[in-house]
């Protein structure tokens, strides 16, 4: 196992459906012995899936929020002694090494609190798929949107002032230090 993969508990927040679950796990990085899926939608096959693909599932209430359920897997991941934890949409699709690249740039640097890869964002009315660098909130309006901003490619890391949660490597210990998640902010899923 890649070092520091059993210091973490890397969590897929399922709530977009089986399909997209069994799309998102095929596509992963990370050792299966890390991945607990959170569903909060009993309504569906993600268990079904999960089991196939060896990978735990914590079912969860339905009124959970997404920041809901990166609660639930900070507080286990706290429990458990992890020093990492992944917070993984389930709508996402790995097309690289993203799991190892983000705990590279983790390990790397241990002022490092959270790390989020950039993103290819397919937009679906004009058939592109768009080169998002980070993400970009209008906090006047509470919109979250994209920076599509092409950075000199011999920068390895760009600073954002917020994280978007779609895909992240975190601290456990840093998220606890400042209270975890405020579900009362959970305004995009």
């Amino acid at each position: 196992m890649y070092p520091r993969f059993d210091e973490t508990l890397a969590i897929i927040v399922s709530l977009a459906g089986a399909s997209a679950l069994e799309t998102s796990l095929s596509s992963l990085d990370i050792p299966s012995a890390c991945l607990l899926v959170l569903d909060p939608s009993a309504d569906d096959d993600c268990a079904a899936v999960s089991r196939r693909m060896g990978i735990e599932t914590l079912q969860l209430d339905a009124s959970s929020s997404y920041l809901d359920c990166c609660n639930v897997g900070l507080a286990m991941a706290n429990a458990n002694g992890k020093r990492f934890l992944y917070i993984i949409n389930s709508t996402v699709r790995f097309v690289t090494q993203v799991g190892h690249e983000l705990m590279a740039e983790m390990i790397q640097d241990p002022n490092l609190a959270i790390v989020a890869p950039s993103q290819l964002i397919a937009d679906t009315q004009s058939d592109k798929v768009l080169f998002a660098s980070r993400a970009a909130w209008n906090l006047e309006n509470i919109e979250c949107g994209y920076d599509f901003t092409i950075f000199n490619p011999g920068i390895d890391r760009v600073e954002a002032d917020f994280c978007q949660l779609d895909t992240v490597l975190t601290r456990v210990e840093a998220l606890v230090e400042v209270g975890g998640f405020d579900s009362g902010f959970d305004t995009i899923f």
